[in-house]
């Protein structure tokens, strides 16, 4: 059965920035972009934390159900929760490990979820913290021995079908509505953060969960989720080049797993967000990149802590 575009989706189709163009507008090699065209707004704090609160009730006006809350100290746990977030039609909330910051906890009272979802083992986010939201919140820990499993473990808990992407990658508009497409996960290097940042929209709004890789294997956990029978996936669209994940890792997908492979690939990090967010407009109903209106999210390439609550706005 075809995946439809539920509400949610419709919602981020409406006022989605295309946050996989997080990097594109970035000065290179000292040349200085053109302004756009329009009208330009900021949201921002006076930390990671604040900022992350601020993009939450900017896409949460209403208040939230859920919350999904991630260590705002380092990029992995937040990196995978974006399909998540889509499936629970929920906003990112950034805290420290042992302690709550004091925007998070003001973000929390303004949206009072019923559930907060921790991201992340104890190494990421203490029990102390834990305990202190259990006294207020329904509180669910999704958590692995390390980054692989829990972006594995973060795919498990999706209760949504996962999106569907034609054979090959949407790579010229629109997919065919009467084409029933291919099961779809996204794959990033975990141990970098630019690439899978600028995913987080399409994971979002697609229900595409994003699992990690090394460069040169893939992690047992990622292989486990890979080949999961309940999730099903049989596409995998690979985020970066061969730096990132390489063509023996490309391989193994495509001849041990069986599964189709797409990359999605620029010179440098700017250029793959321009790829990606080709791939977002032409992988999510209600998007094109012509000028004609679409939000455009800018956040700052060289670190991930702005982007990391960004992809459900």
């Amino acid at each position: 059965m075809t995946r439809t575009v539920s509400p949610r989706a419709a919602r981020a189709g409406a006022v989605l920035a295309l946050a996989a163009f997080v990097f594109a507008l970035l000065p290179l090699t000292g040349a200085q972009a053109a302004p756009p065209s329009g009208v330009t707004d900021r949201i921002a704090g006076p930390d990671r934390f604040a900022t992350a609160a601020a993009l939450a009730e900017a896409a949460y006006p209403g208040g939230a159900g859920t919350v999904l809350l991630a260590n705002g100290t380092d990029f992995p746990d937040a990196l995978a929760a974006a399909a998540l977030a889509g499936d629970r039609d929920a906003p990112i909330l950034l805290t420290r490990r042992a302690a709550l910051p004091e925007a998070t906890g003001a973000a929390l009272e303004r949206l009072a979820p019923q559930h907060v979802i921790l991201l992340g083992g104890t190494g990421v986010i203490d029990d102390a913290v834990e305990t202190a939201l259990a006294a207020r919140y329904e509180v669910t820990r999704i958590g692995g021995r390390d980054r692989f499993e829990t972006a594995q473990r973060s795919a498990e808990a999706l209760d949504t079908e996962l999106g569907r992407m034609p054979a090959g990658g949407p790579t010229g508009g629109p997919a065919d509505p009467d084409e029933e497409g291919l099961v779809t996960a996204l794959l990033a290097t975990g141990a970098n953060f630019p690439d899978a940042l600028a995913v987080g929209p399409l994971a979002f709004g697609g229900v595409h969960p994003v699992l990690l890789g090394l460069r040169d294997s893939l992690p047992e956990a990622t292989r486990a989720a890979l080949a999961d029978g309940d999730l099903g996936i049989e596409q995998v669209v690979i985020l970066g080049g061969p730096a990132a994940i390489s063509a023996a890792v490309e391989a193994t997908l495509r001849d041990d797993l069986g599964l189709e492979v797409v990359r999605v690939r620029g010179a440098d990090r700017t250029e793959t967000a321009v790829r990606v967010a080709e791939l977002t407009a032409a992988g999510l109903e209600g998007f094109a990149l012509d000028g004609q209106g679409d939000p455009l999210a800018v956040a700052n390439g060289q670190g991930f802590p702005d982007a990391l609550a960004l992809a459900p706005l």
